[in-house]
């Protein structure tokens, strides 16, 4: 088989985006291990053995466990793809929105949680959760439509890279595919601004009269970076 100096040049730049998940994935499973093992002790004083609701266990532990399956799946799914002779056509295809949609799954439960801390932040605001509930329903439809639309063309788009002899299905992100991870963004950026106003008040009014800062008042500033770092996450992708 011959191929083109364009070619080459072309294949150079995706053959080195290919080799970045093989090597990075295995450092984020790593991480996320080494977190798991130095937290289950506390993870069975507090959570398994104690006599929180079984709501808040399930969400702490679908979350917990979850993220470990998604990088395993990862990492299995990155480095066997990686064999000459394992992809196709149809299976670059299929993965992508498998994928893309398996990584929405942890960003959603995440935002259910945030939107559990903006409603207990807001007193229990039925208003307030009915807006955030229409707003999330509305940023899960607004990414699964973004990416029906993208998997339309992702098929033309990887077209002439699927024959170059790469490490896996070609990491070409094209088209629409920066915008995907746009609807969680801008959602979390509202969620962030519940945050921001509370804590502003709350914060804010303590100051003015002088005392010392409750747990509670404590706990709306520790929000403000949480909500923070979750909501620039999302970013990252579209950048």
């Amino acid at each position: 088989m011959v191929f083109s100096l364009e070619e080459i040049e072309r294949f150079t730049q995706l053959y080195s985006g290919n080799i970045i998940p093989l090597r990075v994935v295995l450092c984020s499973l790593t991480w996320v291990l080494y977190d798991y093992f130095e937290t289950l002790e506390d993870e069975v004083r507090y959570i398994l053995v104690s006599k929180s609701a079984v709501s808040g266990k399930i969400s702490y532990l679908f979350m917990r466990y979850y993220t470990i399956l998604l990088l395993v799946f990862d990492v299995v799914q990155i480095h066997s793809f990686a064999i000459p002779g394992i992809t196709s056509d149809a299976v670059c295809l299929a993965m992508d929105p498998t994928i893309r949609i398996l990584g929405a799954i942890s960003l959603w439960s995440i935002e259910v949680i945030m939107q559990l801390r903006v409603y207990a932040l807001f007193d229990c605001s039925k208003k307030v959760a009915v807006f955030n509930g229409v707003m999330f329903i509305a940023s899960i439809i607004a990414f699964l439509a973004l990416l029906i639309y993208n998997a339309q063309g992702r098929a033309a788009l990887i077209a002439s890279a699927v024959r170059l002899p790469l490490p896996g299905c070609p990491a070409i992100n094209g088209g629409i595919g920066w915008a995907l991870w746009l609807p969680a963004s801008i959602y979390e950026t509202i969620l962030f601004g519940f945050v921001v106003y509370k804590s502003s008040r709350s914060l804010t009014l303590k100051v003015r009269l002088g005392e010392r800062w409750s747990l509670g008042a404590i706990m709306v500033g520790d929000n403000m970076l949480y909500f923070l770092g979750i909501t620039v996450s999302p970013g990252l992708p579209i950048t």
